[in-house]
């Protein structure tokens, strides 16, 4: 697992711990949301400043299905926690696209195979 889809899971269980210790939410839905969360990282082209950064960010904060969004400008990434229930990665970049930028899907890192031991 990167550290962006760990630090997200963070967020999301702090989040849920604290509605469990104030009675918010039950342990089922509280399970349940975990489950439909995913984290995903875009490459966007076309930021020049920190405008851009805070356009982005809050229109996909206001995106159906978008739990967080975080977007930096160097390297050029939004990473963005959602319900996959809710919306899915074609529809965001669609979004992000809509605002003028050039957006694609940073592809997951592939661990390398565990050595045997000898």
């Amino acid at each position: 697992m990167n550290l962006t889809k760990q630090r997200a899971l963070l967020a999301i269980f702090s989040v849920l711990f604290v509605g469990l210790i104030a009675g918010g939410i039950s342990q089922s839905s509280a399970k349940k949301a975990v489950q439909n969360d995913t984290a995903a990282t875009f490459v966007v082209k076309g930021m020049v400043c920190g405008g851009c950064v805070a356009r982005i960010t809050d229109t996909m904060k206001k995106f159906k299905g978008v739990k967080t969004c975080k977007v930096t400008l160097k390297p050029p990434h939004a990473v963005i926690t959602y319900d996959a229930k809710q919306t899915n990665t074609k529809a965001m970049m669609k979004k992000i696209a809509s605002l003028g930028y050039k957006v694609s899907l940073l592809p997951k890192k592939k661990e390398a195979p565990a050595k045997p031991k000898s």
